[in-house]
């Protein structure tokens, strides 16, 4: 399940900003929802975070792809 964090959350496995989008289990995402500590993504607004993510993966990963004209994996025999 999506949410958006509407407070700051910390914890051993958890960390996360209000306006954050994080993916929780189902169960905890109720929990958090329910305690007003964040509000369900709906399917709408998953699209555009998706595309916000897509767009900023892209970037990081054209950062580190090896340079054109090298063989990289092929080397390894």
């Amino acid at each position: 399940m999506k949410v958006r964090m509407l407070t700051i959350a910390a914890g051993p496995t958890l960390v996360a900003s209000p306006g954050q989008v994080i993916t929780v289990s189902d169960e905890q995402g109720k929990d958090l929802v329910a305690g007003g500590f964040a509000e369900r993504v709906v399917d709408a607004e998953k699209a555009e975070t998706a595309s916000a993510d897509r767009r900023a993966a892209s970037k990081s990963e054209t950062s580190s792809l090896p340079a054109k004209g090298s063989k990289g994996a092929k080397d390894a025999k």
